[in-house]
């Protein structure tokens, strides 16, 4: 693609609106002019915590010119060391296992910490141990076991979800009755448990296996006085884009935009000078039968992407409307649908007419 100097901001514009449409963005872009780009100067707040996709997915943003914020949603936090019992106990047995399966990347973490520490910290001894052992993941998980393990993840599907991974576990014949499968999660604490973390242990469980659940660490609702600056710029229509990265985040982003919109309502009420010793009293209720997400909100301009499937689903499940979707939660996929998505709303915005 070469692009002439002639050509006006608003016709390369249209036509890369017409490329987003055939997903053949992303490659097309090397030769455009950083300024030109359909992310550039484009904050994007990014919901992951910061050992999950957030940090390479606001690398290959920032690739595109855009300007990404991480905002997590959801804290994840070890868990007390009494806590690791269960697990510790796990790893002594682990070769009882037909399979380990470590969905998210704190479970690798986890892993990896108290492997270590049962075994002096000896890297090569803990790839020795895990080895012995089929080691299931998801996704860009799976490429943190190897690097943090130094051994590959056996067990990796196609679809990056849980139900994929269940799938795989009971195609490969290591979810069945007598097999004896582990599984490294999170315990949720002040939130619901993802829908998709729990039907992923019961479809383990349908197949007549024993399924031993570990707790990898304790996940919990962002404070709000952590995410305050990236809500004050939600709400005030700063981003133009907010992106998703797992089902918890949905739940996480709820609770952090009631927080906001209490906390704004006692600044009206009781003066700035009460606000800030009010936050502490800003509670959050149980979900509501409906969420009214246009009230929280409120830009229109804003485009809001899921990465992979259990997010979408979670995303359905919440009422939350989305403009992109990735099932398969590709970075580069997400990022080439994102900017199709931001051509579109400069179009419709502009009245169809960029030049």
């Amino acid at each position: 693609l070469v692009m002439p100097t002639s050509v006006s901001s608003g016709m390369l514009l249209v036509g890369l609106c017409a490329l987003a449409a055939l997903g053949v963005v992303g490659p097309m872009l090397e030769q455009v002019p950083t300024q030109l780009l359909p992310l550039a100067d484009r904050r994007v707040v990014l919901t992951g915590h910061r050992t999950s996709l957030a940090p390479r997915l606001a690398a290959k943003l920032a690739e595109r010119g855009a300007r990404p914020l991480v905002m997590p949603t959801v804290t994840f936090e070890p868990c007390a060391e009494a806590a690791f019992g269960p697990l510790d106990g796990a790893l002594l047995r682990l070769t009882d296992y037909d399979a380990v399966c470590l969905p998210f990347p704190d479970a690798v973490r986890a892993l990896r910490d108290r492997t270590a520490a049962m075994l002096g910290f000896d890297s090569r001894a803990c790839a020795a141990v895990l080895g012995r052992v089929r080691l299931a993941a998801i996704g860009s998980t799976a490429s943190l076991v190897k690097e943090l393990l130094g051994v590959p993840a056996s067990v990796v599907p196609p679809d990056p979800s849980l139900s994929g991974l269940a799938n795989a576990l009971e195609g490969l014949n290591l979810a069945r009755r007598g097999a004896r499968v582990l599984c490294v999660l999170p315990v949720y604490v002040g939130m619901a448990e993802p829908p998709a973390v729990s039907r992923f242990v019961a479809q383990l469980e349908a197949t007549g296996a024993e399924v031993t659940r570990v707790a990898a660490c304790i996940a919990k609702p962002t404070s709000f006085a952590s995410a305050a600056p990236e809500l004050g710029l939600l709400r005030a229509g700063d981003v133009d884009a907010l992106v998703l990265t797992s089902g918890s985040e949905v739940e996480g982003l709820w609770r952090l935009l009631r927080a906001d919109a209490q906390a704004l309502d006692q600044r009206a009420r009781n003066g700035a000078g009460e606000a800030a010793a009010a936050m502490a009293e800003i509670s959050t209720p149980d979900r509501p039968a409906a969420v009214d997400w246009p009230a929280l909100l409120p830009s229109s301009g804003l485009v809001i992407a899921v990465c992979g499937a259990d997010a979408a689903a979670s995303a359905e499940a919440w009422g939350l409307p989305t403009a992109v979707v990735s099932p398969l939660g590709l970075l580069d996929e997400v990022v080439d649908r994102l900017e199709g998505a931001v051509l579109s709303k400069q179009l419709l915005s502009s009245g169809g007419l960029l030049l």
